[in-house]
């Protein structure tokens, strides 16, 4: 995770973004592949947010930081650190059920399932730093 400073590199570049967006509520994510194999963006929803530049990758390698700028359009940051894992489309039919979870969620959080294990946590403020840590 640290070697070569990759989270330095990969934190100055989500902190860029931020100035280049300028003021208004955000998170600076940094999501780390530990699983052992390639990660995939499958689906996404988002309820009053959106991302700021190239947002999410859709492949995270293993072994890789991934950074962006996910923005709030309401102007008013909701929401917080909530992390689940479940199967292709798993998702899907469950938005609102999540949302509410989200919504309910402190400022860390961590689940497991089948090997699989995420951790993930943001500091407080108005455009905090978003960290979650995926391993297997």
């Amino acid at each position: 995770m640290h070697v070569d400073d990759k989270k330095g590199q990969t934190s100055r570049y989500v902190e860029s973004l931020k100035e280049i967006y300028g003021n208004g509520a955000s998170n600076l994510c940094l999501v780390y592949n530990a699983s052992g194999d390639t990660l995939r963006c499958s689906a996404a929803h988002r309820w009053y947010s959106s991302f700021y530049g190239l947002g999410c990758p859709p492949d995270i390698g293993n072994g890789q930081w991934a950074a962006f700028l996910h923005v709030h359009n309401t102007g008013v940051p909701t929401g917080s650190a909530y992390c689940e894992i479940g199967g292709v489309n798993f998702h899907e039919e469950r938005w609102e059920e999540i949302e509410q979870r989200l919504e309910g969620s402190q400022y860390s959080s961590y689940a497991t399932s089948d090997g699989l294990e995420i951790e993930a946590q943001t500091e407080p403020g108005t455009s905090p730093m978003f960290t979650a840590i995926i391993r297997a």
